[in-house]
């Protein structure tokens, strides 16, 4: 067992969409606020929709994330064109896939969040 506030960051990429059982989500999420030393960030890079395609994921909501760490501070960001979006505009001009992003957040397939634990 890694011991307690040990790591100024604590990361998880694509890794609270892959775990489908909400009570192992949240024994991931307690586990890394742990781990994390004082003045520390906690961040995650994940999923905001459920893919149709792929059953084994789920997405992760902010206000499951806010739930999971108790953080004054906090900041959330949508990022990425969803996938099937990009590979239609492939051999579209990359400034297409760009302004779309930020002309249409919604489009927007992944977020990062991070929290970071008080003093």
């Amino acid at each position: 067992m890694v011991p307690a506030e040990s790591f100024d960051l604590v990361t998880a990429q694509t890794v609270f969409s892959s775990i489908l059982d909400q009570k192992v989500r949240q024994a991931l999420a307690a586990d890394m606020w742990r781990t994390l030393k004082p003045g520390g960030w906690c961040l995650v890079f994940d999923f905001r929709y459920n893919n149709p395609r792929n059953r084994q994921v789920r997405r992760v909501t902010r206000a499951e994330l806010r739930g999971f760490w108790p953080a004054r501070q906090h900041r959330y960001r949508s990022l990425l064109l969803a996938p099937p979006i990009t590979r239609l505009l492939a051999w579209a001009p990359y400034l297409t896939t760009e302004l779309l992003a930020v002309l249409a957040p919604v489009l927007r397939s992944h977020f990062m969040f991070m929290a970071r634990k008080e003093d």
